[in-house]
């Protein structure tokens, strides 16, 4: 079942073999005509190829996983689980759900700001955790490899930090960061840091 991190904050020590996945800004969903996904296909063929992978994977949807400001209100007052089941996105939601099945599969929502109603809604959390394609929700991701408990790895939608992006949800800190919002503390430039 579902839960949402307390604080918002997902923090993980992964076992080293542990493949880590982020996927952000898809943004699946929307009235007809104003659905801008166009790539189910090769996202469902993504996922199929995470769901063969030998070991333990951690899929992050790092924002924007799904467009919930385009997404038009359903005459059953659930935007999201219409959204699962269009005929478009049936496979795709099909492979997302085989792949958290998986033990050692985990995904977690990290909520951006088309999709920030994710975090403080309870009915959409409750239509991903049904269609059991979600393992927990959050607002920011940490974690560590068991090996390297002192090395991390970040991660947040961003948005906030693009001064024309921001939402209500996620307020400007600071606008001088360039750098990607997923990314580890150190690189093979700067070497660890």
């Amino acid at each position: 079942m579902a839960g949402a991190a307390a604080d918002g904050v997902i923090r993980d020590e992964l076992p080293d073999d542990t493949l880590l996945v982020f996927l952000s800004d898809t943004h699946i969903g929307g009235a007809a005509g104003s659905d801008i996904f166009e790539s189910a296909a090769e996202l469902t063929l993504l996922l199929e190829d995470l769901n063969r992978h030998h070991g333990p994977v951690e899929l992050v949807l790092a924002g924007d996983f799904l467009d919930v400001l385009r997404m038009a209100d359903d005459s059953s007052g659930d935007r999201v689980a219409a959204t699962i089941a269009r005929p478009e996105y049936r496979e795709l939601f099909r492979a997302l759900q085989a792949f958290a099945d998986v033990p050692g599969h985990r995904v977690v929502y990290l909520v951006g700001n088309h999709d920030a109603e994710v975090w403080w809604n309870p009915q959409i959390q409750r239509s991903l955790d049904e269609a059991g394609l979600v393992d927990v929700f959050g607002l920011s991701y940490t974690a560590s490899f068991t090996s390297l408990p002192d090395q991390l790895v970040y991660c947040e939608h961003g948005n906030q930090f693009d001064p024309a992006n921001p939402s209500s949800t996620t307020p400007i800190r600071s606008t001088r960061r360039s750098a990607p919002m997923c990314s580890p503390r150190w690189s093979a430039r700067s070497g660890p840091g």
